[in-house]
């Protein structure tokens, strides 16, 4: 009879890389897969709905029917959540411990017997400890290092910062197992809550390709990946400024209409810059192999970003390009160690350039060969592997 394995996570987890990852490791592994979360993966042998419960989402939502009711349930709402952030400020177990958190705990409980329970971010730890009750093990799963996840916003410092350190305070050391995306993150949490935490990279399945080598007079640059306004992505258009014209900027985005034709208007007064249709994320670096350089100016505002290890970074790996980036703390480190590309002495968009414009083509192809190395090293199935260790170690008690 198979091992069961409960994974929780409050997300779309059809469209979470990081939960699919443990769904396809837990199979590889022999563990039947239960999931909870917003929506399922479609794969598993069981599901339950769970999702954080937003009063303001919630009054949004039920003031669509009319003007009137949407002003009355606006001004209700700014009261409500005046009232709970002055009242429930310092009352970090009751504010986790809402009504639908304990109507999800019960939900979960229907289950019986598990052998694993997987808690994905800090959210969902509490209701794995609680499952778990000291008899089943629990892996905790921290992606990025939380707390400091919208360290730019002072709102969120001030009111939801000091619950999520709480809740790391009490609830990481009840876990039999702890990861994270990468190693500074693992050694923050080290140091902070004296419990080990392991890296799982978050890298793409091994594409099986060639480096393309560089024409002497067509460097093509590409950018990757889902727009976010806070990554500078816009400024990659300003880079063009500081380029000469052998050199291309492609843009392969996942973004909504109104943002890409903003972009495009940026974009207009260049005829060296590209936007191409979006693509299925498993084609992805198949479509980037024939370009040269995978950019990303992801400016270093928050703990998470200048520690960030992001899918993007692989990606350009598995392309076999030349990864350029701004001079974020492990990715310096990454980039330097395994000579994967360049690093920007600046986050800006002459800097950038500047960066990209020392590398001869000679030293582009020699990149690449580089990264065909470093693709068969960093990739989804060693990260399995060791996932699949893990499990094994957690349930072979």
């Amino acid at each position: 009879m198979p091992k069961k394995c409960l994974l929780i996570c409050y997300s779309d987890l059809a469209k979470d890389p990081r939960v699919l990852k443990h769904q396809k490791a837990l199979i590889e592994a022999g563990f039947e897969v239960i999931t909870a979360g917003v929506t399922p993966t479609g794969t598993e042998s069981d599901f339950v709905s769970v999702h954080q419960f937003d009063f303001t989402e919630w009054l949004n939502n039920a003031s669509k029917k009319n003007e009137f009711t949407k002003l009355t349930l606006s001004l209700f709402a700014r009261v409500f959540n005046f009232y709970k952030y002055k009242i429930f400020k310092s009352h970090y177990f009751l504010r986790y411990w809402n009504a639908r958190r304990v109507f999800d705990l019960l939900k979960l409980k229907k289950f019986g017997k598990l052998d694993l329970i997987i808690a994905n971010d800090i959210e969902t730890l509490p209701i794995a400890v609680s499952l778990a009750s000291g008899k089943i093990s629990v892996l905790y799963d921290a992606h990025e290092f939380h707390e400091e996840q919208y360290a730019d916003k002072q709102f969120w410092v001030n009111y939801y910062k000091p619950l999520v350190v709480y809740l790391n305070k009490r609830y990481i050391p009840k876990a039999n197992f702890s990861i994270t995306v990468g190693e500074n993150i693992a050694l923050e949490f080290e140091r902070l809550y004296k419990t080990r935490f392991e890296v799982i990279l978050n890298s793409p399945p091994y594409a099986n390709l060639k480096a393309a080598k560089a024409e002497e007079n067509k460097i093509k640059i590409v950018h990757a990946g889902a727009y976010v306004s806070n990554r500078k992505i816009d400024d990659l258009i300003f880079m063009m400024d500081f380029l000469p014209d052998i050199y291309e900027l492609h843009f392969l985005l996942t973004c909504g209409d109104e943002v890409l034709n903003k972009l495009k208007e940026k974009a207009k007064r260049f005829t060296n810059i590209f936007f191409h249709d979006a693509v299925e994320v498993y084609e992805v670096p198949a479509f980037l192999n024939k370009f040269d350089i995978g950019v990303a100016l992801i400016p270093a505002t928050t703990f998470n970003y200048d520690h960030a290890m992001p899918n993007k970074f692989f990606q350009y790996i598995q392309a076999r390009l030349v990864t350029a980036f701004g001079p974020l703390k492990q990715i310096t480190v990454f980039t330097e160690k395994h000579k994967t590309g360049v690093i920007s002495e600046e986050f800006t968009a002459k800097s950038m350039a500047e960066a990209i414009k020392k590398l001869s083509t000679k030293e582009i192809d020699q990149i690449k060969e580089n990264n065909e190395i470093n693709a068969k090293e960093f990739c989804e199935e060693n990260e399995t592997l060791k996932l699949v260790n893990i499990y094994k170690q957690l349930t072979n008690k």
